[in-house]
């Protein structure tokens, strides 16, 4: 094949903008990224442009529902998944990745390697919504308006079958490894992420191009070529001490030659015929001593090797129970965060109640008050009905008292309103009387005269 181009997948770490990705900048943001040629963002090529709250509703309505439905506590309902997971602690809402083949140098003044690349791109796009039909898309772009082409997508793993919590659920390695059952079981997401670039090496071989290993690409993200060159370090640090457990060995044949060139040779023609080699006794002890620890070395790199195969599976095993206690504490977490929103809202609950109490005692308190003094008046009304002078003193209660006292002073001035009516009445007629006199005797003068004529 011709040229060699290089294949990149990773996971972007940072944190997702969405709007850089669809360069929906202001004049300010344009100026902050200077690594843009925004007279070219006409050539970006956009896939999918859809709302992620929306997808969540569209993909976890249904089993938010059929959760809460189960609930019999309001605090244990999910009011809205999308903000759930974004405030716990156990993955991402969305995942980002960033596809790229080809280097920077191999696009400037190239228009033809920029558009095969946009083309490889869009064809493998396509076939990766067919083979992850649980990575739900909802915004990939290819930006073609940088150094070198290469694409965003943004998606939501969406996970089936789960028996705590919801029925569906963002979980990433869950949902390829449904999608998948071949996947490797303990790292599913290199396995996948092999193949992935296994199916973009495909498209740039029939291409006539080969891929090519370079840099960091064969790697996640920055923090797993880290971890890789830390694992390197540690293997050549054992080779090397390999080659210092050896030395012993190579210290071996050298005195092997020495003590062989000094020793004489003897031939005999004994029955047996066997040649004889004679040698000085220190020489010989020394010999068979340097062949003893080379046969002991030789057993223990044997006991070496078995005791490494057997951790390998310990190591396996190992992972596998990580994996399993890693979603048990998950799966613990959130149980405590529910724990958690539930004592609050109780703690919330409790105070509510004990004010409801509290004033639910003012009014019975109030109302036992009000009641007495309405007990107090009906008793002052049956004493004033029976014209007692005294009551009995069986019949006093101290809470009666303020409305028998109303009842009596009610009643002590309508008597005396009674009697002043009265008086009034007595004193209008004794004036009627006096007028009447008055008329009679002023009658009577006036006759007197009239009777001398």
């Amino acid at each position: 094949m011709g040229m060699g181009m290089s294949i990149s997948l990773k996971k972007d770490t940072r944190k997702t903008n969405i709007k850089h990705n669809n360069r929906e900048f202001t004049e300010r943001g344009k100026e902050r990224n200077d690594h843009i040629d925004f007279s070219k963002s006409d050539r970006n090529v956009y896939l999918v442009k859809n709302d992620l709250r929306e997808l969540y509703e569209r993909e976890f309505g249904a089993a938010k529902d059929r959760y809460n439905d189960k609930q019999q506590r309001r605090d244990r309902k999910i009011d809205d998944y999308y903000k759930h997971v974004q405030q716990g602690k156990k993955t991402r809402p969305q995942q980002e990745m960033i596809v790229q083949i080809g280097e920077q140098d191999q696009f400037q003044d190239n228009e033809p390697n920029r558009e095969m690349a946009k083309e490889v791109l869009q064809e493998w796009f396509q076939e990766f919504q067919q083979r992850n039909p649980q990575l739900k898309m909802y915004n990939a772009v290819i930006h073609d308006d940088e150094a070198s082409p290469h694409m965003h997508m943004n998606f939501v793993p969406v996970a089936t079958g789960y028996k705590k919590g919801m029925d569906t659920q963002v979980s990433f390695d869950r949902a390829i490894k449904q999608q998948d059952a071949t996947l490797n079981q303990t790292h599913p997401f290199e396995d996948w992420r092999e193949r992935e670039i296994g199916f973009l090496e495909e498209k740039i071989n029939a291409r006539g191009i080969d891929r090519e290993l370079v840099g960091t690409n064969d790697y996640e993200d920055m923090n797993d070529f880290k971890a890789k060159t830390k694992e390197l370090q540690d293997l050549e640090q054992q080779v090397e001490d390999k080659r210092a457990s050896l030395e012993p060995m190579k210290e071996f044949e050298r005195d092997f030659h020495r003590i062989t060139s000094e020793s004489r040779e003897k031939r005999s023609m004994g029955f047996t015929g066997a040649r004889k080699v004679e040698m000085p006794k220190e020489h010989y002890d020394e010999l068979y001593n340097l062949a003893y620890g080379s046969f002991k070395m030789k057993n223990e790199n044997t006991n070496l090797e078995l005791s490494n195969k057997g951790w390998k599976k310990e190591i396996d095993r190992k992972d596998q129970m990580y994996e399993e206690l890693r979603e048990e504490n998950e799966s613990l977490r959130n149980d405590k965060k529910n724990l958690q929103d539930n004592n609050n809202s109780l703690q919330t609950e409790n105070t509510i109640l004990h004010r409801t109490l509290d004033k639910v005692k003012e009014q019975i308190t109030e109302k036992k008050q009000s009641f007495a003094i309405m007990v107090g008046k009906a008793k002052a009304q049956a004493i004033l009905s029976l014209n007692l002078k005294r009551y009995p003193a069986s019949l006093r209660r101290e809470d009666e008292m303020p409305g028998m006292r109303r009842e009596f002073v009610r009643d002590k001035e309508e008597k005396d309103r009674e009697k002043a009516r009265q008086l009034e009445q007595e004193r209008q007629k004794e004036e009627e009387k006096k007028q009447k006199r008055q008329k009679q005797q002023n009658q009577s003068r006036g006759r007197g005269p009239g009777l001398g004529m």
